[in-house]
Parts: C-alpha cells; structure tokens; sequence
C-alpha cells in the first residue's frame, strides 16, 4: 500500500556522482543536485516511508512494488525518491534506472506524440529496471498520459522492475485520474 511521509526533510547541497567517496550516489549527466537517502532526516511519523525506500534500494523490484510515497508538501517525498535514485545508481550500477518529474514524463510523452516518436518514448521508459516518477499528481485531469503511464506501469511492475511514485494525496483522493490507475 501507499507510504506516506509526514516528517519535513533538509535538501542536500552536494553533488551526487556514481562514486560513494564523492559524496553521493548517483546523477545523470548534466542533471542537478540530489538529496541522499542518509541525509533524510527521520522520525517516527516517517519510518515506514524509509523503512521501505531502504528495502527498495536493497532489492528493488521485490517489495514495496509500486512504493507509492504520499503526504504534504514539505514533507520529503522528493528526497526519499531521489535518495532512493541515488542509493539505487550505487548499489545495483547494473540496473537501467531513471529519475524524473511527472510533468517531464508529461512533456516528452507528448513531444513523442507530436512527432510520431511513440516507439522510442515507450521502449525508453518500459525498458528500466527503475523508474521513479516525482508528483504524480501531475497527471491528474490528463487522459491520454494517464493511459500511457498506465501501461508503463503495468509493464514494469508485470516484468519485476521497481516503480516508485510520489504525491500530495493518498491514491485514492485522486478526483481527476482513471479508476484502473
């Protein structure tokens, strides 16, 4: 089921890179900074939410699949899913894995839409081993990207990979998004 933070979480200034001793654990070339998943500051209200992103990093694709991250905004989300990248990028290098808003998934998506790209957007996002979706509430009131997410997820999570998603709200308090998502 949804995990939900409560607890509001400091942001990392340092550079994330694939090498542990440069400070972090993963980034993609030219990308920003990430938050680290050590740096996440815990707390009763929110250790099931880290309890879980720490077994995701440990063996992605097992457990908490889709790990679906809910609460506020403030609260953290975004620093656990990207410490989450991060930790995932260092422990399994071997695994594809992606990190990104919902609204560039929203963008690209529709980009592959207008120019007739939709073969390649597909295999680039259903061909991870990880993929994670910051606010997915973005989606809401948006058919046909719903539907394309939908058998994006549908595709990982049939095939064992990791999806893990965040949100202001519990999934079901999304008023505008497809019952079958």
């Amino acid at each position: 089921g949804p995990v939900q933070s409560d607890q509001p979480a400091g942001r990392s200034n340092q550079q994330a890179s694939k090498s542990r001793s440069a400070g972090s654990a993963g980034r993609t070339a030219g990308s920003r900074r990430f938050a680290r998943l050590d740096e996440f500051v815990s707390g009763v209200c929110n250790e099931l939410a880290l309890t879980a992103a720490r077994h995701v990093c440990d063996r992605p694709g097992e457990r908490f699949n889709p790990l679906y991250l809910h609460g506020p905004v403030g609260t953290g989300k975004t620093h656990l899913a990207e410490g989450i990248y991060c930790e995932i990028c260092w422990q399994h290098p071997e695994l594809k894995s992606q990190f990104m808003t919902c609204e560039s998934f929203a963008n690209q998506f529709t980009h592959a839409l207008r120019t007739h790209a939709l073969p390649g957007f597909r295999q680039r996002f259903r061909g991870v081993d990880v993929l994670i979706l910051d606010d997915v509430s973005f989606l809401d009131g948006k058919p046909g990207i719903q539907e394309e997410f939908l058998h994006t997820f549908e595709q990982l999570t049939s095939h064992g990979r990791q999806l893990i998603v965040t949100a202001d709200v519990h999934p079901r308090l999304h008023s505008r998004v497809s019952e079958e998502l």
